[in-house]
């Protein structure tokens, strides 16, 4: 028979007989046939191992497994001389032994029936798919964990868009009440200007203005000439202010200051227990004109303080009579 040509280190030659090795295989002629073993794999349940006749089995031959494969790597084993430089194929060998039977088992080779073997095309093709499935798996898994993380956003993005809506139709709400209740109060004021300083103006002109004292502070409240005057004497912030028809609270005159002094002096059933009132008159108005006060006063507020108070104080009105 024509000696192997292929190059690498000879291991064993015999008369028609020759295992030779490279690198990644130990290959030859044994039993009248090619051969050739690849020495190591990386899959548990693969083995490459062709054994046919012709052609060195680089090509279009299939690969082997099962009882042929088993029957050439015991030959192989037979054969090499067991030497210290031969321990690494023989240890080689050996594992391609217990790769053949688990790939026998793994691919479900039949040991009686050469027809049931699975190509190394074949093997390879499902070695293929099982690869693909388990990276398939793996990236199922990644997927539904970012669907899952996608999904908790989702939710997570409504369930806040949902609170926002309701936090706009509760502010809405409170708004529209707000909105009501202003309405409600400004009626009121409204009905109560036109109430409260009327029945004021229908007493008698002569009347008394009238006076609130407590300690040190004393407070004049009445009308002159159709406008209400509020007079507070006090020893840290005295004021005297007019509330005019026109919507304006502006500082109280000389002239009009004296007006009120003398209805107020006027009536003799009070000159004694307003002496002390008078007298202090001068002084925090003086005190007063010093001052700077704000005349931004709200209006509507301030008449109808006044009108209650001293419809009050008359006995013409109780807190039963107000308009609520």
């Amino acid at each position: 028979m024509q000696e192997v040509e292929i190059s690498g280190r000879e291991i064993y030659r015999s008369f028609n007989e020759v295992i030779k090795i490279d690198d990644g295989y130990c290959f030859g002629v044994l039993g009248g046939k090619n051969f050739m073993v690849a020495r190591t794999t990386n899959a548990n349940n693969m083995t490459f191992i062709r054994w046919c006749s012709g052609k060195m089995p680089y090509g279009g031959n299939k690969n082997v497994m099962g009882p042929k494969a088993d029957k050439l790597l015991k030959m192989i084993l037979e054969r090499i001389p067991n030497i210290p430089e031969n321990e690494e194929i023989i240890s080689q060998m050996k594992i391609m032994v217990e790769k053949n039977k688990k790939a026998t088992s793994y691919y479900g080779v039949s040991k009686d029936d050469a027809k049931a073997m699975t190509s190394f095309e074949q093997i390879e093709q499902q070695m293929k798919k099982e690869r693909e499935f388990k990276k398939f798996m793996d990236n199922k898994a990644v997927y539904e964990q970012k669907n899952a993380a996608k999904k908790d956003e989702k939710e997570a993005k409504k369930a806040q868009k949902l609170a926002e809506k309701q936090r706009l139709k509760e502010q809405r709400i409170l708004e529209e009440k707000k909105r009501i209740q202003k309405a409600r109060a400004l009626k009121i004021m409204k009905e109560e200007e036109r109430v409260y300083p009327q029945m004021v103006f229908n007493q008698p002109e002569n009347e008394t203005p009238t006076i609130f004292v407590d300690g040190n502070t004393a407070i004049i409240l009445g009308h002159i000439n159709k406008n209400f005057f509020r007079i507070k004497l006090s020893d840290k912030n005295p004021s005297f202010f007019i509330i005019q028809n026109d919507e304006k609270v502006r500082k109280m005159s000389i002239a009009e200051l004296q007006q009120i002094l003398v209805a107020i002096n006027e009536n003799p059933n009070h000159n004694e227990e307003h002496d002390a009132i008078l007298e202090r008159v001068a002084s925090d108005y003086d005190k007063f004109r010093q001052l700077k006060f704000p005349e931004n006063k709200n209006v509507q507020k301030e008449k109808i303080a006044i009108s209650k108070n001293i419809l009050i104080q008359k006995g013409l009105l109780t807190a039963q009579n107000v308009i609520s």
